[in-house]
C-alpha cells in the first residue's frame, strides 16, 4: 500500500504542476472551463460521509488528469478508479474526520489559478503526504 501511495503522490504532484504550468502560459480561463473549482467546492461540503469524499476525491484527480492533457495519464484514470472504488476499505481511512482536510485541495486550485507551478506542486505534496505518512510533511 505505501509502493501505492508514493506513485499516487508522484502523480498528483506531477498533474497539479503541470496543469498550473498551462495555465501561466494559457491563462486562468482553462480552469474556469473545467469542473476543477466544483470538485474543491464539493470536497468542502461540511456533512459529506468519508464514501462521499472519496469519490469527490478522485473526481478531483480526474479533472486534474483532463486539464494537464496527458493521454497516458488519462488512460489511467479509469482502471486506477477501479482498483481504487474496487478496495473502497483500504482507502477509507483517508477520508475520514480528522484526517482528510479539503484546504489541501483548496490550496492546490489557488496555485494553480495563479500559475504558480512550484506552489501547485508543494500543496499537493502536503495532501499526498497525509496518505503516505499519516501527517503532513512539510516543505
Amino acid at each position: 500500500l505505501q509502493d501505492l501511495m508514493a506513485i499516487r503522490g508522484m502523480l498528483l504532484c506531477w498533474t497539479a504542476r503541470e496543469v498550473a504550468r498551462a495555465v501561466a502560459a494559457e491563462g486562468r480561463e482553462l480552469v474556469a472551463r473545467s469542473r476543477l473549482r466544483e470538485t474543491v467546492d464539493a470536497l468542502e461540503t461540511p456533512d459529506a460521509s468519508p464514501a462521499e469524499l472519496q469519490l469527490r476525491d478522485f473526481d478531483f484527480f480526474a479533472e486534474l488528469a483532463k486539464l494537464s492533457g496527458n493521454r497516458v495519464i488519462g488512460l489511467l484514470i479509469e482502471p486506477v478508479r477501479q482498483v481504487y472504488l474496487h478496495n473502497r476499505e483500504i482507502f477509507e481511512a483517508l477520508y475520514r474526520p480528522g484526517v482528510f482536510d479539503p484546504r489541501h485541495h483548496r490550496r492546490v486550485l489557488d496555485a494553480i489559478e495563479r500559475g504558480d507551478a512550484q506552489a501547485a506542486a508543494s500543496a499537493m505534496e502536503a495532501y499526498a503526504s497525509v496518505a503516505r505518512f499519516g501527517e503532513e510533511v512539510r516543505s
